[in-house]
């Protein structure tokens, strides 16, 4: 079993938005790697929405070795609430 996590947003800020958890079986993570020739891509990089749909297709779970999922941090907002609950 394998996992992946990655942070986006503007980090030198420190006001990370999106943190993004792949889990699955090496197997299955590899065969991902390998559909999209590489070991990493950052999708606010890429301008071209036709290169983001291609991307999306080829990094498409379609078995059930992997989950995927995306989680919306707005990490300045939560960080002022945990402040105010102190």
């Amino acid at each position: 079993m394998l996992a992946g996590i990655d942070v986006s947003g503007d980090q030198d800020s420190g006001n990370e938005k999106f943190m993004a958890v792949v889990f699955g079986t090496t197997d299955a993570i590899n065969a991902v790697t390998r559909r999209l020739g590489c070991n990493s891509i950052h999708m606010n990089m890429i301008k071209s929405p036709l290169a983001k749909k291609n991307i999306i297709e080829k990094v498409a779970f379609d078995r059930r070795e992997c989950i995927a999922f995306c989680v919306h941090l707005e990490k300045s907002r939560t960080l002022a609430m945990v402040k105010d609950a102190w």
